[in-house]
């Protein structure tokens, strides 16, 4: 049950900004891009290693 309840919310999330794009109100927010991707950039990349000659 509590699944059937999280599509329904996330439907209605969808709803929501899929209306917000098409009436031009869409808000985008820079600084949670580069959030997201520094977020997965630290989680994907393997950490570099300090290789000194």
């Amino acid at each position: 049950m509590a699944a059937q309840d999280t599509h329904i919310g996330h439907t209605d999330q969808l709803a929501h900004i899929k209306a917000a794009i098409s009436n031009g109100t869409y808000q985008i927010s820079p600084l949670k891009i580069g959030q997201g991707l520094t977020q997965d950039n630290q989680q994907f990349m393997p950490a570099s290693t300090n290789k000194s000659a």
